[in-house]
């Protein structure tokens, strides 16, 4: 999932799972808001893909009854199919450099054989071994890597292979709490998959854990 530009509403992104319904919720995600009010989207599979292109009328019909004669939107258009995001999180003592390479290369294989060519967005805090050696094997594959601040997680979609996007936890701004909120931030993005590294699979990491509690597919790896 792309976040959201700033220049949506929070109005109409707190309603925006309504009007989606069931069908599309979690499929399409708004990235930003043109100022001649036209929605920009991207989809996260081809079938949600064509169910947009049919029911956009309809969903701009939604959105302006919900928020009245002067709501934003005039009309909803499609970017295409968003990136397949992939949560990387690792215990401290995870070491095993191999083992995540491997873990790595089998996910984008996996991801190509059932997305099609679509790009793949590891995602990370860039805090362990296991978020370094992430960053060092998608940089083999890559030109860069995104490095960004959570205030302002504006992110457009990328035609690369495979990147990866490390928010920095924001302590200035959100003191004691700015990991808790990174993470969270992290997990809101709404993941495809996690891949957990841990020592001791009894103990896993904050992020594996709200992974799971939020529905994620998460494949745990032990040394």
């Amino acid at each position: 999932m792309q976040w959201p530009s700033l220049q949506i509403s929070p109005r109409l992104l707190m309603i925006w799972d309504e009007v989606l319904g069931e069908s599309l919720t979690n499929r399409v995600d708004p990235l930003s808001l043109r100022p001649d009010g036209v929605l920009e989207v991207m989809t996260r599979t081809p079938e949600a893909e064509d169910e947009l292109q049919q029911r956009a009328p309809s969903l701009v019909e939604a959105i302006q009854t919900r928020l009245g004669p002067n709501a934003p939107v005039t009309a909803i258009t499609s970017r295409g199919l968003s990136d397949i995001d992939v949560l990387v999180t690792g215990c401290p003592h995870y070491d095993d450099q191999a083992a995540v390479e491997t873990v790595l290369l089998e996910t984008w294989h996996d991801s190509l054989a059932v997305h099609g060519a679509r790009p793949v967005t590891f995602l990370h805090t860039g805090e362990t071994i296991v978020d370094r050696v992430t960053s060092g094997w998608a940089a083999q594959y890559i030109s860069s890597e995104l490095d960004l601040e959570l205030k302002e997680p504006d992110l457009a979609a990328t035609s690369m292979a495979a990147t990866t996007i490390r928010p920095r936890a924001n302590d200035v701004a959100n003191g004691r709490d700015a990991r808790a909120i990174r993470d969270e931030t992290l997990i809101a993005r709404a993941p495809d998959y996690c891949l957990a590294f841990l020592t001791d699979p009894d103990n896993p990491t904050r992020l594996a854990t709200l992974a799971a509690t939020a529905g994620i597919p998460t494949r745990t790896y032990t040394a």
